[in-house]
């Protein structure tokens, strides 16, 4: 059964850690489902502001690599490609303006700790001046992380790569799988990721934005 709920009243449970996929006619979107062979071709994480010290910004933001550059990145208070903190809302309305767009929520369940929050801000800084990929270096990234689980530089990251990076470490994901060996569709239901610390992702809720 398709479970759907509206942002406004879902937002009062939304805690850092839970994954945001999307689905719609976005820039990079075809690729990634055509090289993805999946329905959902972007992922990003939540993040409270409050669990990591922000003041002056949205209360529930979005943690993402994007190729887009219309919302400003809280980090770097600049308009950017690639790794970025921008405001969940904004982005769900932005994004549902494109054909085809749909959004679900998948809950995290673990004991969230303060070394969790504190080793996601300390990542921020480090990947703040990469860029998102082209069409050809996403592809190759991907493949060299899934096929030979090669890593590669962070000058370049895609969305589900910087959530899978987010994840290991927050502690949440093993280390032995580099973070360019997942991919959006790998958080999605029909996927199983190996989760650590007894952590699980509750069954997908559709946004209504």
């Amino acid at each position: 059964m398709k479970v759907i709920a509206n942002y406004k009243d879902l937002e009062p449970f939304l805690k850092t850690g839970d994954i945001i996929l999307m689905h719609g006619l976005f820039p990079m979107s075809q690729v990634i489902e055509a090289l993805e062979w999946s329905y959902w071709t972007h992922s990003g994480m939540v993040v409270l502001a409050a669990d990591l010290g922000l003041e002056n910004c949205p209360p529930v933001l979005y943690w993402e690599s994007n190729s887009l550059k219309n919302i400003k990145d809280i980090n770097t208070n600049t308009f950017k490609s690639g790794p970025m903190l921008v405001g969940l809302e904004e982005r769900l309305k932005g994004n549902k303006g494109y054909y085809d767009s749909a959004f679900v929520l998948r809950q995290l369940q673990v004991e969230r700790t303060d070394t969790m929050f504190e080793n996601l801000k300390d990542l921020m800084p480090e990947v703040s001046s990469a860029i998102f990929p082209n069409d050809f270096d996403m592809f190759y990234r991907g493949m060299l992380g899934r096929c030979f689980n090669q890593s590669v530089s962070m000058d370049k990251i895609y969305c589900s790569e910087l959530v899978a990076m987010s994840y290991i470490r927050m502690g949440l994901l093993p280390k032995y799988r580099v973070p360019n060996a997942y991919e959006p569709g790998d958080f999605s239901i029909r996927r199983r990721i190996p989760l650590l610390q007894r952590a699980f992702l509750y069954n997908q809720i559709y946004i209504d934005i």
